[in-house]
């Protein structure tokens, strides 16, 4: 009895002498700890010059969040500072007619107010995704927070085309100067031919790039973009020599077919995409026989009108028609048109709201009695869409209205489409408040599909690019 008093005693003062030095190193412990359920402040860095042969604005800002590796991405994202609404960013000289409607775009009508925004969106997020090393991120996973896989050399083209577009359209000079970075980049894939010194062609494997369609892409996306150095028209032309040699050489048009590449990256034969670099080119460096192989590439692809080869049937078949005054290239524009505003939805579905104004073209190959169509999604609308606007733009230029007015609503509908599957400040709340910046002016492929992939985001910039050319007053 005794034993256990003295037993109970001691433990007693232990713990007295104890707990007030448990409790101060708990209380400073806990004044250094963050609150529960929050992240530390994110540092920022600058961003290294650009090289020295690409133009950089002085004035651009860009900011990088340093906290996207403690979410296991090590992807580059620059924060470009938009202007504000009605603020003109460091402009490109003899460029920018949307910069204009952005100043006035109080007075523009609601639709293509949301136009221009969306369109300033993504173009934003597009030259965010153009690291530090010149290339473009692959896109982002938002699911699990990692890059999407690497689909390479093309992509890395079509997104440099798109935003070189967006520059010249908004008048951007970092749009241009992000642009002209992934080229430079893009160039050191490229080689000039062994056996004639004056034609260049892309020196990735034929497995990975066919060459046809890889040496147009680059060639197309130098010469679109809004002031190029000599230097890289002069390696533009070298390539375009090349699609002059082998434009109807049935073996190397052969290897460039490829079972892997999507829609817009290639049509069923490259001759569509062949002949819309020549006509740019045409532009840049006039040659009288760059029209003439057009015309002779075009000539040669007709049969049924099909995805995959929007948008280089629509953007050929209408330069073809200004540059050189084709009425056969006009009629078949227009044909096409017609065809692809059949595939359109026109009606609101009440099981599938989201799908007004996509399209679902018909199913190709064998099909079983009851089959659906596949539901719409962004690639498809925006490389469609392209197409309509073309048409409508030059049928505008041609003074006919009521195919004008015909075509304009559908590039309406199919723009709303387009806005719906963007991440906005507001759709985008369910994600972190720093991460956010990550997603926000991306176009997803679909409302089940939330990833964000350079092959969707270049097809939906220049969709809504050559929407809003098409509807500016």
């Amino acid at each position: 009895m005794r034993s256990t008093l003295i037993s109970g005693l001691f433990l007693a003062g232990f713990v007295a002498l104890v707990a007030p030095i448990a409790r101060l190193r708990f209380d400073s412990r806990a004044q250094t700890l963050p609150p529960p359920n929050t992240l530390p402040p994110l540092p920022t860095q600058s961003i290294p010059p650009l090289p020295s042969r690409v133009i950089a604005p002085a004035q651009a800002q860009f900011t990088t969040p340093g906290g996207l590796e403690q979410a296991g991405l090590s992807i580059p994202a620059p924060i470009v500072k938009s202007s504000a609404p009605g603020v003109a960013p460091t402009q490109l000289p003899g460029s920018g007619w949307a910069s204009r409607l952005e100043k006035d775009h109080a007075n523009l009508p609601p639709l293509t107010r949301q136009m221009l925004f969306t369109l300033r969106r993504g173009a934003d997020w597009l030259a965010r995704m153009n690291g530090v090393k010149g290339t473009f991120s692959p896109g982002v996973s938002p699911a699990v927070r990692e890059e999407v896989i690497d689909e390479g050399l093309l992509r890395q083209l079509s997104a440099a085309w798109a935003l070189g577009r967006a520059a010249q359209a908004l008048g951007d000079a970092k749009y241009e100067a992000r642009a002209l970075q992934a080229l430079l980049c893009a160039l050191e894939d490229s080689m000039v031919d062994p056996a004639d010194p004056q034609c260049r062609y892309t020196s990735v494997p034929q497995v990975l790039v066919p060459r046809l369609q890889g040496t147009a892409m680059m060639a197309l996306a130098i010469v679109e973009q809004p002031n190029p150095p000599s230097d890289m028209v002069d390696q533009a032309e070298q390539m375009v020599n090349y699609i002059r040699k082998h434009a109807f050489d049935e073996k190397t048009l052969q290897s460039s077919h490829h079972a892997n590449l999507n829609q817009a990256d290639c049509a069923s034969s490259p001759r569509y995409l062949m002949a819309y670099t020549l006509l740019r080119s045409h532009k840049v460096r006039p040659s009288a026989w760059k029209p003439e192989l057009a015309r002779q590439c075009v000539g040669v692809t007709q049969g049924t009108v099909t995805v995959a080869e929007q948008p280089w049937q629509g953007l050929a078949l209408a330069e073809l028609s200004r540059t050189t005054g084709d009425r056969e290239a006009t009629n078949r524009l227009y044909t096409l048109c017609e065809e692809l505003m059949r595939w359109q939805q026109v009606r609101l579905d009440p099981a599938h709201p989201r799908f007004l104004g996509g399209f679902q073209p018909p199913a190709t190959g064998p099909t079983t009695p009851g089959q659906s169509n596949q539901p719409p999604n962004t690639s498809t609308c925006a490389a469609i869409l392209i197409t309509l606007a073309e048409g409508a733009i030059l049928a505008r230029e041609q003074g006919d209205s009521p195919r004008n007015q015909a075509l304009m609503e559908a590039v309406d509908r199919s723009t709303q489409y387009l806005a719906q599957q963007q991440y906005t400040e507001a759709t985008a709340q369910h994600f972190a408040e720093w991460y956010r910046p990550l997603l926000e002016g991306g176009f997803r492929e679909t409302e089940q599909d939330g990833n964000l992939r350079l092959f969707t985001q270049h097809l939906a910039l220049a969709g809504l690019q050559q929407a809003l050319r098409a509807s500016a007053p």
